[in-house]
């Protein structure tokens, strides 16, 4: 099961990948988005960058895998902040979260 941990942004090309990843149109742009981040994980793996425009940043919770995988759009519009505190990982588009 993969899950969306962290996100904020918009995804551009969101109809287009709608189409290709077989989401409904209709669902609010919040529960779209994270559908889209899920999908695209699990059909193009890591490669799924190549395929989203936007302003973004995330980390998505692979169960199965047991993996953490954070991505931010490739312009580096939206941060993406991390630190390791007590030997836990914290992260978050935004300082005040990790503060």
């Amino acid at each position: 099961m993969i899950t969306v941990k962290e996100y904020r942004g918009h995804i551009r090309n969101w109809e287009e990948l709608c189409e290709r990843l077989g989401i409904d149109l209709s669902l609010s742009r919040e529960e779209r988005e994270k559908e889209i981040l899920i999908k695209a994980y699990q059909t193009w793996g890591y490669e799924m960058a190549d395929h989203m425009y936007g302003m973004f940043a995330f980390a998505l919770w692979d169960d199965e895998e047991k993996k953490l995988f954070c991505l931010r759009d490739q312009f580096g519009i939206k941060p993406f902040y991390y630190s390791l505190f007590n030997d836990n990982f914290i992260f978050s588009s935004e300082t005040k979260a990790i503060l």
